[in-house]
């Protein structure tokens, strides 16, 4: 029987690099599963906030969804969705619009984001004017 050998998981990034982390400011980023490029986390922050995540302990269900991918030799690929915002409500407002975008239920993310209900999708057929 032949062995397949088995890829190591590509380093572990636990911060930006500091002339990346000057340039970032406020920003929205997501969690990606690299085995099929879907999101699977949306979040916001400042500095190297983006990699908090990797080293939670809690039981949350983003927090198994990493331990799910570590176990098969896989780590979540984190991207950048919007950065050099100006202050952290615009941030939590474009992490909400993109948590409502792609939907709580396809996400690990445990509520729909800051001010969800005041900014929440509005479908154009249900709205009226007098």
């Amino acid at each position: 029987m032949t062995k397949v050998a088995r890829r190591p998981a590509p380093a572990r990034m636990n911060r930006f690099p500091t002339t990346v982390k000057s340039k970032l400011g406020y920003y929205v980023y997501v969690y990606v599963d690299p085995r099929d490029d879907s999101v699977f986390y949306v979040g916001q922050g400042r500095g190297d906030r983006a990699f908090v995540h990797l080293s939670d302990r809690s039981e949350s269900a983003k927090v198994q969804y990493i331990a799910d991918l570590r176990r098969i030799g896989l780590e979540p690929r984190i991207e950048v969705l919007a950065h050099d915002l100006s202050d952290p409500d615009a941030a939590r407002t474009v992490e909400a619009a993109c948590i409502d975008l792609l939907g709580i239920k396809s996400l690990t993310n445990a509520v729909r984001g800051w001010r969800s209900l005041k900014y929440a999708t509005i479908l154009a057929s249900a709205s009226r004017t007098p």
